[in-house]
């Protein structure tokens, strides 16, 4: 298997809280994905591959997100553990 390259384009951050009631999961990931997207300069159209991860609410609330941005059928999804080094993305 031959290693790829793998580029980041853009970065979106949300706002740093527990999403208890005010905001849920997907609305924050959905924010940070627009504000990445923005920052790239792409959109959903151009993402071949989306690296789904959670750090706080159910463990399938990071794919949950990409359902917002069209069809996650069309891109595969992967999460940290499934990366060729385990869950060290670096």
């Amino acid at each position: 298997m031959s290693v790829q390259p793998v580029y980041v384009l853009g970065v979106g951050v949300t706002k740093f809280i527990k999403p208890r009631g005010q905001v849920d999961y997907p609305e924050m990931g959905y924010e940070a994905g627009v504000k990445a997207m923005i920052d790239a300069g792409i959109t959903y159209d151009d993402v071949d591959l989306g690296v789904a991860c959670y750090v706080y609410g159910d463990s399938t609330c990071g794919q949950r997100v990409f359902y917002q941005f069209g069809s996650p059928l069309r891109i595969p999804l992967l999460h940290p553990t499934q990366l060729p080094n385990g869950n060290k993305p670096y």
